[in-house]
Order: C-alpha cells, then structure tokens, then sequence
C-alpha cells in the first residue's frame, strides 16, 4: 500500500537479506524517497533449509525402513523404495544393485522411471568406467552431468548420481539416480541418496539374506523331493517327512501311508535300529552305515544309511533325518567280485600244478619213471581214490593198464589185457569224448559198462575217463574213481583233460623215444664210422620235451607244435595264435643262427623285415631278446622304461612291459619267445610259467623236427649203403658172370667152335637179369629230391620243371594235414607223378595240368589232370612181357 513500509527476503551474492523498505517523506509531506534497512539472516536461512532437509531426510529414511522390514520379496520391497525416492529427487530412473559375487559384478535388483527414455538397464553390470562402477569401486558418491564430468551419459539422461550402499566397511551394492535435466541433481539431492544408502544398508542386507534363505529352503525342497536317494524325517517312532525316492524304495504307495507307520517296522533285525540310535546317541551323526531294510511287501534289500540327530534352536533332539541307498546290487556284485577273485586264485593254483606235472612229465622220456610224482600233482587238483592209465591196442582190440594207483580192484594187475567192447574204455577210445559216470546201484553199472563192476564191488561208486589223444587219434584213457558218490563235475572234467593232454604228450615222446633208440641201435650197427654222428643225434633224442601250461589254450598252441616235423610249419602261426589266446599285443618268435637271434618273417607276420641280433657276452647285449640268449635265463621287464636293455621295434608300438624267455633243447639255447604289451606291467609270475611253459613246447617241437631231418639224413645212409650190397650181391657178380661169358665165347671163336652160340645165349641171359635186377635196385632207390625235402615240396619242385619246358602250364595243391609216409610210399608218389607229366608232355599235348596231393582221413593219394587230347583205356594195347 503506497506511504507504508514493505518487507521482503533478497538473495544477493549467496547471501539472504531480510529487507524493510520505508518511504522518505519531504517537508511537503510528499515521499520523497525510501529508506532500505536489510538485516542479514542467511544463516538463520541455512539452517532452516537443513532442518527442513534432515526431516525430508528422517521422513524418507522412515519410509524406506518401514518398506523393507514388511512382508514380501526383495524386489518388491526394492522397487518401493525406488518409487518413494523418485518423489523425492524427482529422477526420471532409479536403479538398486547388489554385488553379485559369483559373477563378479553388481546385479540389477530393482528399477523405476520413465518408460522409453532409453534401453532397459543391463541385468549384470560389470564394467567400471561408469557413474555406478565409480561409486561402487571408491566407495563414495559420484556425479556425472556436470562440467568436466569424465563420465559417458547416454543422450536422453544428462545426469547421473550413484551412491554407494555400505555396512560395516563393505560395499554391499549401489543406488543410482538419472534424470533427462542437466545438473539436475543438487548436493542435497546427493546427501539425501547418500543417507537413504547408510540409513537401509543393515536392512536390504538382511533382506538379501532372508530372500537368499527363502531360496535355499525352496531349492532344498525341491532337491528333498526330486532327489534320487531316499530322504526322510523321524520324531520318535514316526515319519514326519519323506520323499518320493524313499516312498518307492519301502514300498509305500503314498506319504498318508506312512502315517503311524512305526520306525522299527522297516528294520529287517529290530536290533539294526538300536545299534544305529545307540550310534547316533554317541555321535551324533552316522556315515554309510549298512543295515538290511524291509519294505511294505515283506522283501528286504541292503541299504547304507547317512543320518544325523536334529536339534531345536533351545537344545532339544527333535527328530532325526536319514538318507537310504539301495546297494542290494553293488553288494551282488561285490560278492561276484570275490567269487571271481576266487576262481582266479584257483586257476592260478591249477596253473602252478600243471606247470609243475609238466616239468615232471618233461624231465624223463622214461615215463614209468615219472608217473608217481605227476599223479600226485593230479590229486592236488582233482580227488580220486583209484587212478589208471590205459592203453588201447586197436589191432586185437584190447586194453590194457600202464600204470595203477590208489584203491587195489580185483582183477586189475598192470599189463593184463581186457576185452574193449562195451567197455567204458571202448566209449571213451570211439567217441573221443570224457566220459563222467556216476551210478545209483550196482545194476545200472551191470547194464552199462559191466567192466567196471569189480571197481564198484570194492568201493568205487563216481568214474572219470578222459581220452588220450596224440595227432587226432585216441590211444588211450587217464581214468580216475573215487569212493565217494557225486564226487566229480564238469569243472573236473576240463581238469582232468588237461592233465590227459599231458600224459598224452609224454606217452607220444616215449614211443618216439623208443623208435628212435631203435633205430640209434640199428644204424649204429650198419655204420660203425659214424659213431660221432650217432652220439649226437643221441643227444639230441634224450633232449626232454617240457610241457606247456595247463590252460586249454596252452593245449591248442601244444597241438600246433605236435602236429608236424616241419620246423617252419610248426613256428607259422603259433605266435598269432599266442597274442590272440593270452591278449598279448606282440609276440615274437627268434631262433638262434650260428652267433646270431634270427626273427625271421614266417614266425613273425608283424614284422616288415627279418631282425638279427648278435649274441655275445650278456653286459654286452643290444636288446632283452639277446640278453635272455646268452645266459639262457628269463627277463621281466615290467617297465621297459626302465630296462636299459630294451631296444624299440617299431612294428611293436607302444610298449610299455616286456617278458622274454629261453627256448631250450639239449641245454642249449636255440631261440627266444618274447611277449610285449602297451601297459604297465602287464605281466606277472603267472605269465612268466604259462610263457616258460609255451617256449618247453616249441624247444621240443623245433627239436624233434630237427632229429627227423637227422634221423632222415641216417636213413639216407643207410638206403645207399644197400644199394652198395645189392650192388655187391646182384649187379656185380651178374656183370662178373656176363664178362666169363663173352671171354669163353672168344674163345670159342678162335677155336672154331660150335659152343660160340650158347656162351652168347648165356651171356644175353645174364645181361637181361642184371638189368632186370638194376631196375628193381633203382625203383628202391629213394630219390634225391625226396632225399633233400619232403614229398610235397618235392611234387612241387616237379611241377616247376615242368612249367619250365614252356609247353604247357601246370599247378600243385595239397589238400589236407600231412602226414609222416613211409620211404617207399613217398618214393612211388613221385615216380608216378614223374611219369606222368612226361607222358603228358609227349603225348597229350595240354594247356593246363594240375597235380593235386590229397591227405584224406583215410589215406593219401595222387592225381594229375589235363586238358589235352587223352586217349580210349579200352583201345590201348598192352605188350606182352
């Protein structure tokens, strides 16, 4: 109103003045002027406007608490606090982070503000060249928006406050604050954010913990009811929780079923459930305890049970909580892993007796000198009371026993003979099987094989027959009886196979043995001068033949080695047939050549080229193989690694343990059996006797061919030293006479005499003879070829020559095993086969011939076809004479 004083508050220079302005009146009485008194009270406006922000303050803080602290989850309760802030700082986004540890970086919780002003903020914030990434990293407040801000802001927010939120020196997460205004944010502003940060963090930390807690006991729930172990809960004798696994697993159809089911009732033994509760009273908590549960059904399982005693927040015991594993099958299976580790000590322990009847049966080729202490060996393995060898004589079609032991039977005295037929032995010997026979009463063993009555009068009630078989044929019987019904089963069975195939083998080296010494004794009468040879082919025949381990595989690679005299037929194939029985991964065969161990390419297919190592003194030695030559003894190398005699093959690839061993004959070194696998000790002193036992076979094998080459060479001296007799008696004294003939004749013509005709007639007569008598001595004669190789490479050399003349192209074939012919046998075969690729050549005029040599089961027999012109058998005429 005009004449009347005016107050008002000015600002000036960040001063408040409150100002009274009155008007200056003149001595007219007129206002003249005004009069300004201002009284500073920015102070007094300072303070205000901090305690009106402290109670904006207070009021926010207020708010936020009450928020936090009610029902709900974390982001709820988060994104009311954000609204309440947004009304106070007037922002246009609010954002609320927590550190995320696992992911190392700080998680969006909650957001709020304007929709579109820019893409939604990102889930995980990680990078640290940021408003927030300041805040949180210095643990302070950070502006952006300002002048000289060095942070980058997205073109729709123009300022950015973060602040961090801390408790106790930790840095729990961030609350950031945007706004499309530049400068929009005051420091009031930021003490407010700052405040509501310090004043909440205890809160929001505690409701992070309880939101995390909730989703522990919802992830535990969800782990209780899906888990595949058996979970459940007791107070008392009830179950108070369970879950599906344990409701299948006790045999309950739902939870409500388990309703006043009792504890002790799943107890197979009730004593079970006091040795736990006596075991948790102590401990408090049990590990894989094992007890054996029964289900709803009434069958029973074994289970391994983990429990622990749970207690209340005052200290009572108010329940137990326990996991149930069913191990009703790794139990089965642990107790098939014994009984397997049991069969393998078993076959180990026949292994070791068979090695030992081996060597046994290997020491002597006198068998009657050695059938105690096999026999003994045998029972180790296989009981009986009465143990027998028979042998079979097909010709007069008897048997006969070579050896008797154990319980004495009527009537059965070693050497007499019995009637084959309708024997047990007469079963065994035609159908080349084990018999077991096992009767109930004397008449079913009168019915059946009345041969064995008298055994089962004095006491013998259980058979055994095993046949004794050497190349394919059965020549007699290892037959075992015991006083006991039932006593034998199929495992015996193979036992006693085993233990026949050594007999078997030591009975084929006697009767070789045998054979041989007679025919020592013969040649040595023949041939006195050759007394040296004979010595050491003597040598060689007492040379002992060493029987291979007694698995069933050892018998297939023993049949190999016995089943010809042809060293190079009997080295082909047998180291396949070695790593593919025992797992080897390569098996190598040397024989020793003058100073050298020869790995030739026919007794080692894996091999590229032949390898040759000098054998010298054993320090001096290139390779284990040479080593084990030189002193004769066996090497294991578990870790050839490790083994400064190993020496790398490349066709064995990576080798990682080694076993070689001597092949001895006549106590000499003649080869190597080397075995390598790609592991770590792969092999053991069971694989050292199986290996041992397999190079006895081969050093007996690569032998005996050896002497029959030898015994061959004799016979050959002893063939061209009847042809010098017959010569001597036949040719000799015929030309003699022929020569007295012609002279008197001679003679006669000078004197002029009639008798000229008939010393002529005579001397013509003589000459036919003798040669008659040639022809008969060359037809004997053994031919050279025969006498430098076998019949079948002998057939062959022929074929080769035939196929030289160009004429006409021929092939040989042999069909079948071959079998040991006699010298005249073999002799006729290559005449014929001789005489008829002449006559072929002359006169058939072919294109193609095959010689076919064919060793059927019965016999042998040669054929030689063409494809030329023939001729008419009918038509042919015969000479006489």
């Amino acid at each position: 109103m005009a004449g009347e004083s005016v107050v008002s508050t000015v600002v000036w220079e960040g001063m408040t003045f409150d100002t009274r302005y009155s008007p200056l009146y003149g001595e007219n009485g007129e206002i003249q002027g005004v009069i300004a008194i201002g009284t500073d009270i920015t102070e007094r406006v300072r303070a205000e406007e901090a305690e009106s922000l402290r109670l904006q303050e207070l009021e926010v803080l207020v708010n936020t608490a009450s928020i936090i602290i009610q029902p709900g989850t974390l982001g709820d309760k988060t994104n009311r606090v954000l609204e309440e802030l947004s009304a106070v700082t007037a922002a246009d986004r609010l954002t609320l982070r927590l550190v995320d540890e696992d992911r190392r970086g700080l998680h969006l919780v909650a957001s709020t503000g304007v929709a579109g002003l820019e893409s939604p903020p990102p889930t995980l914030l990680t990078s640290e060249d940021t408003t927030t990434g300041r805040a949180f990293r210095n643990g302070v407040p950070a502006v952006a928006g300002e002048d000289g801000a060095p942070f980058s802001i997205t073109p729709e927010m123009r300022s950015t406050v973060a602040v961090p939120i801390i408790v106790e020196e930790r840095i729990l997460g961030t609350i950031t604050a945007t706004s499309t205004e530049v400068g929009h944010f005051r420091p009031d502003t930021v003490r407010l954010l700052n405040a509501v940060a310090d004043g909440t963090g205890s809160l929001l930390e505690n409701a992070h913990l309880l939101e995390r807690m909730r989703e522990s006991e919802e992830r535990y729930r969800t782990l209780f009811e899906q888990s595949n172990d058996a979970i459940l809960t007791t107070s008392e004798a009830s179950i108070t929780d369970i879950n599906q696994a344990a409701l299948s697993l006790l045999g309950f159809t739902s939870e409500e079923e388990t309703e006043g089911a009792n504890i002790r009732d799943l107890f197979a033994d009730p004593d079970d459930q006091d040795l736990l509760d006596a075991l948790l009273t102590e401990r408090n908590s049990v590990n894989e305890h094992e007890i054996q549960f029964r289900r709803q059904d009434g069958s029973e399982f074994d289970g391994l049970v983990t429990a622990t005693r749970l207690w209340a927040e005052d200290g009572r015991r108010i329940g137990t909580q326990a996991i149930i594993r069913d191990v009703t099958e790794r139990n089965v299976q642990e107790r098939a892993l014994v009984e397997s580790e049991e069969a393998a000590r078993l076959l180990a322990h026949e292994s070791s007796v068979m090695a030992e009847i081996g060597r046994i049966i290997g020491s002597s080729l006198d068998i009657g000198q050695v059938y105690e202490r096999f026999v003994d060996q045998a029972l180790r393995l296989v009981q009986a009371d009465a143990v027998s060898v028979i042998l079979v004589n097909p010709e007069r079609e008897t048997y006969s026993m070579a050896y008797i032991s154990g319980l004495a039977v009527s009537e059965r005295l070693p050497g007499t003979e019995f009637p084959l037929e309708g024997s047990a032995t007469d079963y065994t010997y035609r159908t080349k099987e084990p018999l077991l026979f096992q009767p109930r009463s004397r008449d079913e063993i009168v019915d059946k094989f009345p041969g064995l009555a008298p055994a089962y009068d004095d006491g013998l009630v259980s058979f055994l027959a095993t046949p004794l078989i050497s190349q394919n044929e059965v020549f007699g019987v290892f037959f075992l009886a015991a006083i006991e019904h039932g006593a034998y089963a199929e495992a015996d069975i193979a036992i006693a196979g085993r233990v026949a195939s050594q007999i078997a083998g030591a009975l084929t080296n006697a009767d070789l043995y045998e054979a041989r010494t007679l025919a020592e004794e013969q040649v040595r009468v023949s041939l006195v001068e050759k007394d040296a040879l004979l010595e050491e082919i003597q040598q060689h025949l007492q040379t002992e033949q060493r029987r291979a381990e007694q698995l069933s595989v050892i018998n297939d690679v023993g049949n190999q080695v016995t089943s010809s005299l042809d060293v190079q037929q009997v080295l082909e194939g047998v180291g396949a047939l070695i790593s593919s029985s025992f797992g080897y991964d390569l098996t190598g065969i040397g024989i020793v050549e003058d100073e050298n161990l020869v790995f030739a390419l026919d007794a080692n297919p894996a091999l590229e080229e032949p390898l040759r190592f000098s054998i010298g003194h054993p320090d001096e030695a290139t390779s284990i193989t040479a080593w084990v030559a030189a002193p004769g003894r066996p090497l294991l190398a578990p870790d050839v690694s490790n083994e400064p005699r190993y020496m790398s093959v490349a066709e064995a690839g990576d080798t990682r343990s080694e076993l070689a061993v001597p092949i001895m004959a006549s106590g000499q070194v003649i080869g190597v059996l080397d075995v390598q696998s790609d592991r770590l000790n792969a092999f053991d002193e069971t694989d050292l006797t199986v290996v041992q036992s397999l190079a006895q076979q081969l050093g007996v094998a690569i032998e005996n061919a050896r002497l029959f080459d030898e015994t061959r060479d004799v016979a050959v001296l002893a063939e061209r030293t009847r042809m010098a007799r017959e010569i001597h008696d036949t040719l000799a004294q015929g030309f003699t006479g022929i020569v007295l003939q012609l002279e008197a004749g001679e003679q006669a013509l000078e004197d002029n005499s009639d008798e000229v005709g008939s010393h002529l007639e005579l001397a013509k007569n003589l000459a036919r003879q003798c040669l008659a008598e040639a022809r008969r001595t060359v037809w004997d004669l053994q031919p050279q070829a025969l006498e430098e190789s076998q019949l079948h490479s002998a057939l062959a050399q022929e074929v080769e020559r035939f196929n030289g003349s160009g004429e006409a192209h021929a092939t040989f074939n042999m069909v079948g095993a071959r079998k040991q012919l006699s010298g005249s046998a073999q002799t006729a075969l290559l005449r014929v086969c001789q005489e008829s690729l002449t006559n072929i050549r002359k006169h058939a005029d072919a294109s193609n011939v095959e010689v076919v040599l064919d060793f059927a089961a019965g016999g042998v027999s040669l054929s030689v076809t063409d494809d030329g012109t023939g001729f008419d058998p009918d038509n042919v005429n015969v000479p006489e004479g």
